[in-house]
């Protein structure tokens, strides 16, 4: 019986355990199931809150929109500007704005300039732009004494202040083609062609570049127009002469007349009435002391700017040279010379070099709609290639023309307006750009290209000063490199029929002895090389002099291009005002260029018979002997060591290079900072051209030492004078290095 009570009551127990896990199970499915409704119901309503939260957003990005827009067109009180110390110059007050916009209306000259900048192109308002008389925007005011336009900070008569900026995108100017004077229309005119087409450069042989013959036709359409071109009595065959319309005449001499005259003073600017005026001077016309006493001897600017120089005198003695020959069988004389000077054709040639702009390939039209060329010749190939034939100058490759109104605009690297050639409208189409546009108070600023400081300065005489225009820096500091870096336009060196550059035996032979001048110091030999001793190094002396003489006048082996020190520089109001705060320099954490080539060169100039495992002979001798190869050799980096003896000697030529400018670099520094040299003098001008070059070459010295400084450390050099390693502080006896100079 108690058994049984015992098992009974065992069951009983079984199943109230069981009842028991039962009601757990499913009172935890039940508090699941809560769990999942609370959560649903939770990101239900986070879906819900999400939702209104973009809806509002949303909303609030419209009104931020429409508020933008309605605060962007209405206008704006005027504010006093302040300084921009981040781009170092300052905008304008009342003052400066007097200076932008006011001149003396009692100078015939002035009133002269402001007629044509007024009358040369109608404008109108309307909205179609007519294609026959051009046109150029309404609001758009003339500065005669500035030579530029600019957009007034008032509106009419009556001096309302009005923030209205000319949009982007908006045409300024349409300049059509019959006010344009290309060097197309100086190759069609009889008397270019029959006194001037054979003319070449008499030293080198070479074409003379289109923008000669240019110069050369505006100067004879100028003297035909007014009378005062002189033929020889013994010249009885004036079938040159074109027939001009006499509105042409007249249009052309309004043009010509204006032009600035460059001046042979120091002083840029006349006060006049309270009033700045703007005067022109070129380095080019300077003499070779100026040269000498602003841009030092043979440092890059000083040898671009002799370039220009030289390529103008020998264009002018080609064309004498040439005009002679054509009136040889009846006077002795050069009817060209007789007519105009060196000084008249100088200055007219800058004028082309600086004021004219690219116009691309002559397009089929410019044969079509001209009827003397169409009976003359099959098509406008045959034209052009007749023009090729005769002077050398390729027109496929692009023509240029003089630009009246667009050549008064005055560049910055960051423009506010963007012209282009529309072959189709035959026209210049000049338009607004930038997220401003040209605002109010501000001159019409454009872009004459990608140039370097150096470069501007030597072409057009002027730099911004602002760091906005690229630096250049040269070790070619023992030769002269015989192409200038100015491309087609002019080499010191002979083209032959395959546009391959050969030096002048003069020039070569002047250069054998400058460029043995880099490898005198025999890097990396604790002993100087004696040609009867060390036989195997000197045969690689040989080997690397032969490439250094390949490489002497390839424009890239020597100079580096840098980037802007201030790639964010905005241009200011106008160009006459001067800038303020201290020049700018190169920020050390950012600059940017390729120096790969360069140090490739000096990897050249101290290599070792044994780099190249020992092989730098072979290498040489194979690279001097394949024609494919030898212009594009580069030396690569071998070993810490050889890498040691190239920077070293990276150092070592940037330093000479820095020596040859008259001042140090903390000088023209703080000239410029303090004010020192007056705004937009020759002085102002040629020192930031001068302090960009030095401080290229003071970063590019800085940056060899502190990577000669980590190889040391690397390598834990502890002296120098160990083979390969050894830096000699002064050359080598010139007589060790003279026998090879009779050997090749």
């Amino acid at each position: 019986m108690q058994r049984r009570r015992h098992e009974r009551n065992k069951a009983t127990t079984l199943v109230s355990d069981e009842k028991d896990s039962t009601l757990k199970h499913l009172k935890k499915r039940q508090k699941g199931a809560i769990k999942d409704t609370f959560a649903k119901s939770r990101k239900q309503k986070s879906r819900c809150w999400s939702s209104c939260w973009s809806i509002v957003g949303l909303v609030m990005i419209i009104l931020i929109c429409v508020l933008a827009f309605i605060v962007k067109t209405k206008p704006l009180k005027p504010k006093t500007e302040k300084m921009d110390t981040r781009d170092h110059y300052i905008d304008l007050d009342e003052n400066a704005t007097r200076i932008l916009e006011d001149w003396d209306m009692n100078n015939t000259h002035l009133l002269n300039i402001q007629n044509f900048m007024d009358t040369y192109l109608y404008s109108t308002q309307d909205k179609g732009i007519s294609s026959s008389a051009g046109f150029i925007h309404p609001r758009l005011n003339s500065a005669p004494h500035r030579r530029t336009h600019y957009l007034s900070l008032y509106e009419g008569d009556s001096n309302q202040y009005k923030n209205r900026p000319i949009r982007s995108g908006e045409i300024i100017l349409e300049l059509p083609r019959h006010f344009l004077i290309w060097d197309l229309d100086a190759f069609r005119c009889d008397f270019i062609q029959q006194h001037l087409f054979h003319a070449r450069h008499l030293d080198t042989g070479n074409a003379l570049d289109g923008g000669a013959f240019l110069a050369a036709f505006l100067l004879y359409r100028r003297k035909m127009s007014n009378a005062s071109w002189r033929e020889s009595v013994h010249n009885n065959n004036p079938t040159y002469r074109l027939q001009y319309t006499q509105e042409q005449d007249i249009l052309l001499n309004t043009y010509l007349n204006i032009l600035p005259q460059y001046s042979k003073s120091s002083i840029p600017f006349n006060h006049t009435f309270g009033v700045t005026q703007k005067q022109h001077f070129h380095p080019v016309l300077w003499s070779e002391s100026e040269c000498m006493k602003f841009l030092g001897l043979n440092t890059l600017s000083y040898n671009l700017v002799q370039a220009y120089r030289y390529m103008i005198i020998s264009e002018y003695h080609a064309f004498n040279h040439s005009s002679s020959l054509f009136n040889n069988s009846t006077h002795s004389g050069s009817i060209f010379g007789e007519n105009i000077s060196l000084r008249e054709y100088m200055e007219m040639r800058l004028h082309v070099i600086s004021r004219s702009f690219g116009t691309g390939t002559p397009g089929i039209e410019e044969f079509l709609l001209n009827s003397s060329q169409v009976n003359r010749y099959r098509d406008q190939n045959e034209e052009l290639e007749f023009y090729r034939k005769s002077t050398g100058v390729d027109f496929t490759k692009g023509s240029r023309a003089m630009s009246p109104i667009l050549d008064m605009w005055d560049h910055h690297a960051s423009p506010n307006s963007d012209w282009r050639y529309h072959s189709s409208k035959r026209a210049f189409i000049i338009k607004a750009i930038g997220i401003q546009g040209i605002q109010p108070g501000y001159d019409v600023w454009v872009s004459y290209g990608k140039y370097s400081d150096t470069h501007l300065f030597s072409k057009f005489g002027f730099v911004n000063g602002d760091g906005s225009g690229y630096t250049e820096s040269s070790i070619a500091v023992y030769h002269r490199l015989l192409d200038p870096g100015m491309g087609q336009q002019f080499s010191f060196m002979s083209r032959d029929s395959s546009l391959n550059s050969i030096p002048l035996p003069r020039d070569h032979l002047e250069q054998k002895l400058d460029i043995l001048k880099y490898l005198e110091y025999d890097d990396g030999y604790t002993t100087c090389i004696d040609p009867e001793k060390d036989t195997v190094a000197f045969v690689l002396k040989k080997l690397k002099f032969r490439m250094l003489l390949i490489l002497a006048n390839i424009y890239d082996r020597w100079v580096i291009k840098w980037h802007p020190r201030n790639s964010s520089a905005q241009p200011l109001r106008g160009s006459i005002l001067p800038l303020t705060g201290d020049p700018p320099t190169f920020d050390v954490n950012r600059v940017t260029f390729d120096g790969s080539k360069v140090l490739s060169t000096c990897r050249l100039i101290t290599l070792m018979h044994e780099d190249y495992d020992g092989d730098a002979i072979t290498v040489l001798e194979k690279a001097l002997t394949n024609e494919s190869i030898k212009e594009s050799f580069m030396s690569s980096r071998q070993n810490d060591l050889s890498e040691l003896r190239s920077l070293n000697c990276l150092v070592r030529l940037t330093s000479v290079a820095l020596s040859k400018y008259p001042k140090a670099t903390m000088d023209v520094y703080r000239s410029l900072s303090s004010s020192l040299v007056t705004y937009g003098t020759p002085d102002w001008t040629s020192s930031h051209v001068a302090l960009g070059e030095m401080l290229s070459l003071e970063s590019l010295r800085n940056i060899a030492l502190s990577g000669a400084r980590m190889i040391v450390e690397k390598i834990q050099l502890k002296d120098n004078s160990s083979n390969g390693a050894f830096l000699r502080k002064q050359p080598c006896p010139g007589s060790l290095s003279l026998s090879i100079l009779n050997e090749i």
